[in-house]
């Protein structure tokens, strides 16, 4: 396996492979409608901002990283110049095959094509575009077989099959593998190491534990098993205890319970036995990342000082129960520095200010725990979804520090883009972290499998199994469970009607909003916004544009009142956002349906298409994405469950749970290379 665009044809050394297939983004969809739009301006006055975001440079970059290209090595040699040559036989993969787009969705992202045509690296440093090895199996008793074919490519890292050669000057599928290139490929790939196995699963305390994401992925790894769990808010705690049932769940506040602890005290009030030094190998917990987020606007006031407080309950309990390895998971934004606390209960923040991230890491170290740091981003593992979050793993003296996991799964270019926030590098004090290894910075969305996608995320989710929820919680026995949504106001109802669907232009939003009257079946009408005065469009060109403006502020340089903000309120077009739009990136994604061949944006736990994180409706239905099909976006399996049999648990609360959870393939990923680095040790090792 070698980094993107390494090979070169035998015969012409500037032939690169062709690609018939533009990974997944098809920017003819933005020619094939815009006239409609552009055309009428009366009707769609807001269209120039969305037309400004499709033709600037960042948005050619929502297409999908390469795949790492994959070659059989057939020979290999010094060349005069003494630089490696290496003769090889390329696998092409159904997206740069010519099959139909349609064909290519409902392809294995582990599918391979063997083409007959020999190409070569020539390069000094032809070695160094090695990334790795893999396996490609031609057997064919697995052919006919897709439960087995499925349970080895399971097993294993970086497993692949092939089963049919490919025209690579047509890009057609021909007939299948030669018997002797079948054979050495099954030959090989029979050699594939699997995942190793421990013999006995790690004890954990799942601090903060949420509905149990972090659980769900370390458990599908052999890592752990649910022995105890604390969580504050009373239904993710039982939606814990349902998926879990075997863990020992307290639901009540880390503080008191960590205070309860240190007073000597063996059991909760129901009689549960709390931890005690030698119960726990692992601790996994997210402390509430309210106040690290970049996403609150109160991260500085009290409330939000004093969730912080949590991490360190979350570090005294680790000091107190001292397991044998630690994982703490937050938001991307705890890497910012931030105002350390309160120094008491009435006194104002303090002035002095800290890397919260360096005091959580430097605390761990004080105990005596080795220490490492990383930024992951969830797509690269698998997750639809661009989700950036900061994990801290920690080994007691004498274990082995797990690596962080490879990146798997491509994602697109613009997820990875932008400040140095956006990368999987981290600066702690001065000090660089870098994500990646030295021979990959260059592709930093590259990966070995094709990257996960909305559409085959929840593509097979049907209407008809879908749930209005009105007032009491729903029965859960819908199929998929938990396909639910909230019951919309009319208003808000009018405008998702109206948003052009991700078919007809990709990112739609509030941009593409008609001003006209709108009357919904109950008989409700909006109303048509007025642009009564000049405002300013572009924040790069500060100019007031005549009738682009729905208040005085701009016109007149002055701070508008409330009650004049409020004056247009039943209209199609929020008011607010073409108010203020210039000042916050034109609200992009608000009131948006997310691309169906891209990925959802960071999924919360209020999907509402009026917050910052508005890309919340259904990219060909006129509604919100359900829990289920948000809970997918999170890569849980339909087999998790979201509600409880003992107490009925509201839809929001179950966005709730699914917006505040670990991505599960991440930890899932991690979880593999904790095991890898226990059964380092001969001991730990199952015996298959």
């Amino acid at each position: 396996m070698f980094v993107p665009n390494s090979f070169r044809h035998q015969k012409c050394g500037d032939k690169k492979p062709p690609r018939f297939f533009e990974k997944f983004f098809d920017r003819t969809l933005l020619e094939k409608d815009t006239e409609k739009y552009a055309s009428d301006p009366i009707k769609y006055p807001e269209y120039d901002r969305y037309k400004n975001m499709v033709e600037s440079s960042e948005f050619k970059e929502y297409a999908f990283g390469d795949t790492f290209d994959i070659g059989m090595v057939v020979g290999a040699d010094l060349n005069e110049e003494n630089n490696v040559v290496l003769a090889l036989r390329r696998f092409v993969r159904p997206e740069d095959t010519s099959m139909s787009d349609a064909e290519v969705l409902k392809s294995n992202r582990h599918e391979l094509y063997l083409s007959g045509e020999e190409y070569l690296i020539i390069d000094p440093y032809a070695t160094e575009r090695l990334v790795n090895r893999c396996y490609v199996t031609a057997d064919r008793r697995l052919s006919g077989d897709r439960t087995e074919l499925k349970k080895w490519l399971e097993g294993g890292h970086l497993r692949f099959y092939c089963f049919q050669t490919v025209n690579e000057s047509s890009g057609d599928v021909g007939g299948p593998l030669n018997r002797k290139d079948a054979d050495v490929l099954t030959n090989s790939a029979a050699k594939a190491p699997s995942y190793p196995r421990l013999k006995n699963r790690l004890r954990k305390f799942d601090m903060f534990s949420g509905a149990g994401g972090m659980s769900q992925g370390l458990h599908a790894a052999g890592l752990t098993e649910a022995s105890y769990a604390v969580e504050f808010i009373k239904s993710h705690a039982e939606v814990y205890k349902r998926n879990f049932p075997s863990a020992t769940v307290f639901h009540t506040d880390v503080n008191v319970m960590f205070e309860r602890m240190q007073r000597g005290e063996k059991c909760d009030a129901s009689g549960q036995r709390y931890p005690q030094r030698g119960d726990v190998d692992l601790i996994c917990g997210g402390p509430p990342c309210q106040g690290f987020s970049g996403m609150n606007s109160a991260k500085h006031e009290k409330a939000s000082t004093t969730k912080r407080s949590l991490v360190a309950s979350f570090l005294a309990t680790i000091d107190n129960l001292r397991p044998r390895l630690v994982l703490m998971e937050n938001v991307s934004g705890m890497a910012m520095t931030v105002k350390t606390g309160l120094k008491d209960a009435e006194k104002p923040l303090e002035d002095e200010r800290a890397e919260v991230l360096s005091v959580v890491s430097e605390a761990l170290r004080a105990i005596g725990y080795q220490v490492t740091v990383r930024k992951l981003q969830a797509a690269l593992h698998g997750v639809p979804q661009d989700r950036r979050r900061i994990l801290i793993m920690a080994a007691a003296p004498g274990e082995k520090l797990p690596d962080w996991p490879e990146p798997t799964t491509t994602c697109p270019v613009n997820v990875m883009k932008g400040t140095a926030d956006h990368h999987t590098h981290l600066k702690i004090n001065g000090k660089l972290y870098r994500g990646d290894r030295p021979q990959l910075r260059d592709y930093p969305t590259s990966a070995p499998y094709r990257g996960a996608t909305v559409h085959e995320a929840i593509s097979d989710i049907t209407t008809d199994a879908l749930v209005v929820q009105v007032t009491k919680p729903t029965d859960p026995s819908t199929s998929p469970r938990n396909h639910v949504i909230p019951k919309s106001h009319w208003l808000q109802q009018a405008r998702v009607d109206n948003v052009p669907k991700a078919t007809e232009l990709p990112y739609a939003d509030w941009r593409l909003l008609p001003n006209v009257k709108y009357e919904m079946k109950n008989g409700q009408c909006t109303d048509i916004l007025k642009y009564t005065h000049a405002g300013i469009v572009f924040s790069n060109r500060a100019k007031l544009v005549p009738g682009r403006g729905v208040c005085a502020c701009q016109h007149i340089q002055k701070q508008c009142t409330r009650e004049e903000r409020s004056l247009q309120k039943n209209t199609l077009i929020p008011a607010a956002l073409p108010h203020t739009g210039s000042r916050y990136q034109q609200w992009a994604g608000l009131f948006g349906r997310p691309y169906p061949h891209g990925v959802f944006q960071t999924i919360v736990t209020v999907p509402n298409p009026f917050n910052k994180q508005g890309q919340v409706l259904h990219p060909e239905q006129n509604r919100l994405l359900s829990v289920r099909e948000l809970a997918r976006g999170q890569g849980f399996p339909d087999t998790f469950k979201f509600d409880s049999d003992t107490t009925p648990i509201s839809v929001n609360a179950q966005y709730e749970q699914v917006g505040n959870a670990v991505p599960p393939p991440l930890a899932l990923a991690i979880g593999r290379e904790i095991v890898a680095a226990l059964t380092a040790t001969a001991a730990d090792i199952a015996e298959l």
